[in-house]
């Protein structure tokens, strides 16, 4: 077997000084940017003031854990904050100093330069020996690295409160597991390897396999790649050894499970007694279910869970008055979307089945998805990432060229499962940007592959169509075509949420400047066609908060015309009308809202208040019960409730009503001021 084509790790010697240059080089280079980037990272809009995802891991991370409260999604990465220093000391704060978030950076700092060492050491360790020595040894074996290196998003994901650079990580030490040794020559005349190292690597996979999956839930897609990796070791056996090679794959197989199963068991066994059923460790798959195939779906992420994403991720409140129940609990919701879900896709098995071809092709389209991170964005904040300029598209076309060709050598065979395995489990759910990192340290190393195919074969000629075949369907898979509006409406969105962050820091700082900022972005959001209330309800808070009450109730209602009166942009006017004390217009607007959202707690409240004031007691009272009724563990259901009842002199009821309500709420402070007053009414 020759040099350039066996599977022989490259003689050590020579090439050692200008190993160790090149590894010095590197490292400069990375400290330098590294350098630079972080401080302007920090002090940017995008890392001063996180936004949904980010608050709401935040937030986690600054409360402590409840035992009776199951884990919604991603039970890990909290915990992850926590340890690092970084959990809010405030978690009502919703911009931060540049330094308060710096431990949770620098850990995935750490994990991003484990990336791009890994990548290296792999290629290093199976592409070296596809191509002869000199330059294009050397491409070789830096390209996945590079690639990565140089991939914007992943520097930016690096620097944000969100979970995918260590994910990533993740998922490249599982690569690296899964291969270690895969290039070793077969001895015959050396004697069997000892057990423990092979069920030490089995169970080390098996314990990747399950943080991943505590991080996103997807992740257990790699469990039987894992299982497959150990029952099939890296070092082959020695003739000798075969006889106990079927128990030696079964002890190693078991290894995997037992190690993902030491990690996944706490999460799934607390989630499961909180929940009051057997449930695994995240309750969000049967929401992301949905938003991936209920009849809105379209493949990227739809906004079809009504609510605070903050307060209510799994729409609780909406199921609950969609089905009529006083409540629903977290496991409930997530079998009542995974119902719907799978309703859906029986229905439509056709549209599901096609869906999820879209959903695969989105994966590998060289489109930036923009939504929660705006790349375009973060450039602007922090222009060092310029220097970052490798394309998703040149990382995809290499990486599925490098596909076609990955089943002739050992351990491109497991980068491809691996990719193929990830993609096909998310693909299941919906496509945003951030999702696709987990794919390209397996696309980076497929890549390195294609190069050497093709600096080993050199270039096909025209007539060889076979071997332009891959490169040519590569090309059409990522080119983003048919995708119409949706790219300009996810820019928008894009805007909505940039804007968003500077209200954030204009109202903490009391920055007009900001202000302004946030109301232009706001109008371009609005321009290129933003969808749902969110652009609506920012543009009239920055409106408000520049002292132009006028204009933020006008923009409310121009949006109750687009959104097809929204709730939320209803409250937002009715509330701007008490605060002016237009409580004639006011009320008919509750009321209103209230034929249609006969359950909705301010409408409730509201209600009560303003039929108490405009004299309808009888009124004050229905509505204060219903708030009571379908909010037993409202507070302020018992506060509106008891009022209403001592104002009419049903002194003794009212306080029965408070006292109820502090076995509800112990120590309450208007239900335990309310119960002293009334109690002392009924003394005299």
């Amino acid at each position: 077997m020759s040099a350039r084509r066996g599977f022989a790790a490259p003689a050590a010697g020579s090439g050692a000084p200008r190993r160790f240059l090149g590894l010095l080089v590197a490292g400069l280079l990375l400290a330098a940017f590294w350098a630079v980037f972080l401080p302007q990272a920090e002090r940017s809009v995008f890392g001063r003031a996180p936004i949904l995802d980010e608050i709401y891991y935040l937030d986690r991370a600054a409360a402590p854990a409840d035992p009776t409260e199951p884990a919604y999604m991603s039970p890990l990465y909290p915990r992850l904050i926590e340890l690092s220093g970084s959990a809010p000391a405030d978690p009502t704060a919703r911009v931060y100093r540049p330094e308060q978030l710096r431990g949770i950076r620098l850990v995935q700092f750490g994990c991003w330069l484990g990336i791009v060492a890994l990548l290296r050491v792999m290629a290093g360790r199976h592409l070296a020996s596809l191509v002869p020595g000199g330059w294009k040894r050397t491409l070789v074996v830096w390209l996945p690295a590079a690639l990565f290196a140089l991939y914007r998003p992943a520097a930016v994901y690096a620097v944000t409160i969100l979970l995918d650079v260590p994910l990533a990580f993740l998922v490249t030490v599982f690569l690296a597991l899964a291969t270690w040794d895969a290039t070793w020559r077969v001895d015959p005349a050396a004697k069997p390897a000892p057990a423990w190292p092979v069920v030490a690597r089995a169970a080390l996979l098996g314990v990747v396999v399950g943080l991943a999956t505590l991080l996103r839930g997807t992740s257990v897609a790699l469990l039987p790649v894992g299982m497959a990796a150990a029952a099939w070791p890296a070092r082959p056996a020695a003739a000798g050894a075969r006889a106990g090679s079927r128990a030696h794959r079964a002890v190693a197989v078991a290894a995997v499970v037992l190690g993902a199963l030491v990690v996944l068991a706490p999460a799934a066994a607390r989630n499961s007694k909180a929940a009051g059923r057997l449930v695994g460790p995240a309750l969000n798959g049967g929401v992301n279910l949905y938003i991936g195939n209920g009849p809105e779906a379209n493949g990227f992420y739809v906004a079809v869970v009504p609510g605070s994403w903050l307060l209510d991720p799994a729409g609780r409140a909406f199921l609950a008055e969609r089905f009529d129940r006083p409540s629903v609990s977290l496991a409930q919701a997530d079998s009542l979307w995974a119902d719907a879900a799978l309703a859906s896709i029986r229905q439509h098995p056709a549209r599901a089945a096609g869906l999820w071809l879209r959903k695969v092709r989105l994966h590998l389209q060289g489109w930036e998805i923009d939504q929660l991170t705006t790349i375009d964005g973060w450039t602007n904040s922090a222009p060092s990432l310029r220097a970052l300029v490798a394309p998703y598209a040149l990382i995809a076309v290499l990486g599925l060229v490098g596909l076609a060709g990955a089943w002739r050598l050992p351990a491109s065979r497991w980068w491809a499962v691996v990719l193929l395995a990830l993609l096909a489990v998310q693909s299941v759910f919906f496509v945003v940007s951030r999702y696709r990192l987990a794919l390209v340290p397996a696309l980076a190393l497929l890549a390195g592959l294609a190069i050497a195919r093709l600096l080993g074969d050199g270039l096909p000629r025209a007539r060889q169509w076979r071997a332009w075949a891959p490169w040519l369907v590569a090309v059409l898979l990522v080119v983003p075509w048919g995708l119409g509006n949706i790219r300009r409406d996810w820019k928008a969105m894009a805007a909505a949420n940039e804007a968003l962050r500077w209200a954030q820091v204009g109202s903490a700082t009391h920055d007009d400047g900001s202000l302004a900022r946030a109301e232009a972005l706001y109008r371009q959001a609005l321009v290129g066609k933003a969808g749902g209330p969110a652009p609506w309800l920012g543009l009239a808070m920055v409106q408000y908060e520049r002292g132009d009450a006028a204009g933020a109730e006008k923009t409310l209602l121009e949006g109750c015309g687009a959104v097809s009166q929204n709730l939320d942009l209803l409250k937002q006017v009715i509330r701007l009308q008490l605060e002016q004390k237009r409580r004639d217009e006011a009320y008919p607007r509750v009321l209103q809202a209230l034929q249609a959202h006969p359950r909705d707690v301010d409408l409730l409240h509201l209600s009560a208040v303003l039929s108490e004031q405009a004299g309808r007691r009888e009124q004050a009272l229905a509505a204060a019960r219903e708030l009571r009724r379908w909010h037993p563990g409202n507070p302020q259901a018992y506060v509106d409730l008891g009022i209403l009842l001592a104002r009419g002199g049903s002194l003794a009821e009212a306080a029965d009503v408070f006292r109820e309500g502090l076995r509800v709420a112990p120590g309450h402070p208007d239900l335990t001021t309310n119960l002293a007053k009334v109690v002392e009414d009924l003394q005299r």
